[in-house]
């Protein structure tokens, strides 16, 4: 079977992209897993790949992804190009930064939110009212 791709050492900002994906890859050495950016465009009518290490994939919070920037038409088979290296550079930079541990995942205070259920319940039950600046709670008694 024919390689698709072939590789290439240098792409430039200005260049059409046909995709730009970053994914988790064993190393050359396999000894660990790295985070890869792979840029592909176009040289000489083939797809050429472009690889950049981007070190331990335990680094990275953000999920792995794929940018398409390219629009195919299934009548005629034509395939148009419709974003740059540069463009596509920076959107992944953007969809890598909007992911953090810390944005995620929420401090809750379990025991807090069950000692204010309690405590509601009791006011529930002996139909005492609420009064302040969010509103008025009026309860009838049980």
């Amino acid at each position: 079977m024919p390689n698709l791709t072939v590789g290439t050492d240098y792409v430039s900002n200005d260049e059409f992209c046909v995709s730009l994906v970053e994914v988790k890859l064993v190393t050359p050495d396999k000894q660990a897993w790295n985070r890869y950016q792979i840029i592909y465009v176009i040289r000489n009518d083939k797809v050429a790949e472009y690889r950049t290490d981007m070190g331990l994939a335990s680094n990275y919070f953000a999920d792995e992804f794929r940018i398409a920037s390219a629009i195919g038409d299934e009548a005629t088979g034509d395939v148009e190009l419709t974003v740059r290296v540069g463009e596509a550079r920076d959107i992944a930079d953007g969809l890598r930064e909007d992911r953090s541990p810390a944005e995620e995942t929420e401090k809750r205070d379990f025991i807090g939110d069950w000692i204010k259920q309690q405590e509601e319940r009791q006011r529930l039950t002996s139909g005492q009212s609420t009064f302040g600046p969010g509103g008025n709670l009026i309860r009838g008694s049980v």
